[in-house]
């Protein structure tokens, strides 16, 4: 035992998954322990609010850096990250401002067609929203490119508590979703404020002299293929996830509210722990392959321990998933449970292929990821119109969508373990 636990503390990559999956868990464990009390302050409605300003927001941040910060980690030169970082912010800074131009524009009929009359004011949370995230997302894959890890964990767990802190108070002193809206801007804020200090302790020309025209152009052009092709994937596949929210809102926002819990308790933690593997992942592989061309070792190693580790929890919530929610949340959350039971299928494959997606982008693949994702928003439309038009069931809904959407990272998991088989052969200088 005591030779295996050294042997994995000897390998680097394994400890800095365990300190970001460490970091994770424990800045995800804090909010879900006071969800319980939460749901006795915030409403089902006050919830719903809060999905369909997530969903608004979460389209808007697909554009809010056209992706890239996802090439910060591909380049060979440092130089070239620190430029991509750079013009990262630049996008993010123009599409926030941009936003604010388009709220003002449709806010209000953004908010009746999800009939949320009250959403058009929360949505001018949306640009600082915006701007934090796609600095955030610059950040945090700068940072994995230098294995900044503890410093990501630590940012992580402090934003986790400011939201937990800023959610109880406003919500105690402030009917409505206000809390709610007001703590997702805070864990930006938090988590962007201290990464970003410290890279600039480290390096106080992060971001000065800022890049001139000309540069930006060069680098626009040399890494189109990111914005070209991952931008729309990445929108088409959040647009797909945010639909099941914006349909049940013109339905009955409560709906939404069940939808938002089962994806705060589950599904982001899950994707969260994912993602955070899959940075250490792609920050391993992109090292690898300039090395060697076959990376399926690191894959196969990486795949049996999350297998493993999330086959019992997933099995236990797809089975008694209703019972949990109504004995933690109180009865009246019980709907919640159920869309969640339905989901599980889906929040499983997706947790065990989320680590792997970014292979697509280190193989050069995004025309094959591009297609794959205009299946998937033909494929959803038409599972949803099934359920919701002919079978005439909400719930039969979500279960065609979860089904669809499991076979689609089924696939994606066969894809990148025949990527990673040959992802030497995708060196990019």
């Amino acid at each position: 035992m005591k030779s295996r636990l050294k042997s994995f503390l000897n390998s680097e990559f394994k400890r800095n998954i365990l300190t970001v999956v460490s970091g994770t868990v424990l800045a995800q464990a804090l909010p879900i322990l006071i969800i319980p009390v939460l749901t006795r302050i915030y409403t089902p409605h006050d919830y719903g609010v809060l999905g369909v300003f997530l969903g608004v927001s979460g389209i808007f941040n697909i554009v809010s850096t056209f992706n890239f910060p996802t090439a910060i980690i591909v380049p060979k030169e440092d130089f070239d990250a620190k430029k991509l970082f750079q013009l990262s912010l630049i996008v993010t800074t123009c599409v926030s401002l941009i936003s604010v131009v388009l709220i003002f524009l449709f806010g209000r009929f953004l908010a009746d067609l999800v009939n949320v009359p009250d959403l058009y004011y929360w949505l001018f949370f949306v640009p600082p929203v915006l701007f934090l995230y796609g600095f955030n997302f610059a950040l945090v894959v700068y940072s994995n490119r230098y294995k900044k890890y503890r410093t990501l964990s630590v940012s992580k767990i402090a934003a986790s508590i400011a939201t937990i802190i800023v959610s109880l108070i406003v919500g105690i002193l402030v009917k409505g979703p206000l809390g709610l809206i007001l703590a997702t801007f805070i864990n930006y804020l938090v988590s962007v404020s201290i990464v970003f200090y410290i890279l600039m302790k480290e390096d106080k020309h992060l971001c000065f002299p800022i890049m001139n025209i000309h540069e930006a152009k060069k680098y626009f052009v040399r890494f189109k293929n990111f914005p070209l092709y991952t931008l729309p994937t990445d929108f088409i596949n959040i647009f797909i996830n945010q639909l099941p929210v914006f349909i049940l809102g013109s339905v009955n926002p409560a709906k939404v509210g069940y939808f938002n819990i089962s994806n705060r308790v589950l599904a982001t933690p899950a994707q969260l722990v994912s993602s955070s593997i899959a940075d250490v992942l792609k920050q391993r592989m992109s090292e690898d392959m300039h090395q060697r061309e076959d990376c399926s070792p690191v894959y196969k190693r990486t795949f049996k321990p999350l297998f493993l580790l999330s086959l019992v929890p997933f099995l236990i919530l797809f089975i008694f998933a209703p019972s949990i929610f109504a004995f933690v949340f109180g009865e009246k959350w019980r709907p919640a449970g159920m869309f969640t039971q339905f989901m599980t299928p889906y929040f499983f494959v997706k947790f065990l292929a989320m680590p792997f997606v970014p292979i697509y982008n280190l193989a050069m693949r995004q025309k094959e990821e591009f297609a794959l994702h205009i299946y998937l928003l033909i494929s959803s439309l038409l599972f949803i119109g099934t359920g919701l038009y002919i079978l005439k069931d909400i719930n039969w809904m979500i279960i065609l969508f979860s089904l669809n959407y499991a076979g689609v990272y089924v696939f994606y998991l066969y894809r990148t373990y025949e990527f990673s088989k040959h992802l030497g052969k995708k060196k990019i200088q």
